[in-house]
């Protein structure tokens, strides 16, 4: 069932994922136990909401899947951090030092720290690993540590025996929604114009949609002899 939607000029998912959530919590007079996302939904900003609403994190990040993956470059995972220096090492035993702190700000004016750290040139450039490390003179990493925190929290969750079946839910239950409206219901771009028609006519979209699902799913509890197709609307 669909419980909110957002209609937004901005292509961005990460500026509407807290009205979303919002608005869900309003319409449906309760806070959810988890939220489930892809990882267009990722940031420090929703991580961070999440966390003040007491709410189970299962939204992934971008890179999330290919993290894991053997590429090209090393990653910063491929660092070993010490804290004590404030310093990351890398497979050469080189060492990558602070050198300064940068404030990025987003689009919704959420303000994120990124800590640079640098390894010298003359260390960089003998190394034999240099190939698959950078091709600049000397190696450096932008680092979120708020972002790298939340990181470890959300692979944990989605690992766990409930994060496996919740995506696997994500896939089937959202995912179809958008296709049934793009594909079955030949719907790929609004009819009218400006925002707030355009809301009104998703709104309508939604809301057959969800009018469909309780019939279909009364129907199954009353009469689940009499074939389905009968009764798609």
């Amino acid at each position: 069932f669909v419980i909110d939607y957002v209609i937004s000029q901005n292509a961005a998912d990460t500026v509407s994922f807290k009205e979303l959530v919002n608005g869900s919590i309003e319409n449906l007079e309760s806070k959810p136990e988890s939220v489930t996302a892809d990882a267009g939904y990722g940031s420090v900003e929703n991580y961070d909401y999440l966390k003040e609403k007491e709410i189970e994190n299962y939204v992934k990040f971008a890179g999330y899947h290919s993290e894991n993956k053997m590429g090209d470059k090393f990653k910063l995972k491929d660092f070993s951090y010490d804290l004590e220096n404030d310093s990351y090492k890398c497979l050469n035993d080189e060492e990558l030092k602070y050198v300064n702190e940068k404030i990025r700000e987003t689009k919704t004016g959420f303000k994120e720290s990124i800590k640079v750290y640098q390894a010298s040139e003359s260390a960089c450039g003998h190394c034999p690993k240099k190939s698959w490390c950078t091709e600049g003179k000397f190696r450096s990493l932008s680092v979120n540590l708020k972002l790298e925190e939340h990181k470890k929290e959300v692979k944990n969750n989605l690992s766990s025996e409930k994060g496996i079946e919740l995506k696997k839910r994500r896939c089937y239950d959202v995912e179809t929604v958008f296709a049934n409206r793009k594909w079955n219901g030949n719907s790929r771009r609004y009819v009218l114009r400006g925002k707030q028609k355009v809301n009104v006519e998703a709104g309508l979209t939604y809301l057959a949609h969800n009018i469909k699902k309780m019939y279909l799913f009364i129907h199954s509890k009353i009469c689940p002899w009499t074939p389905l197709e009968e009764f798609i609307i």
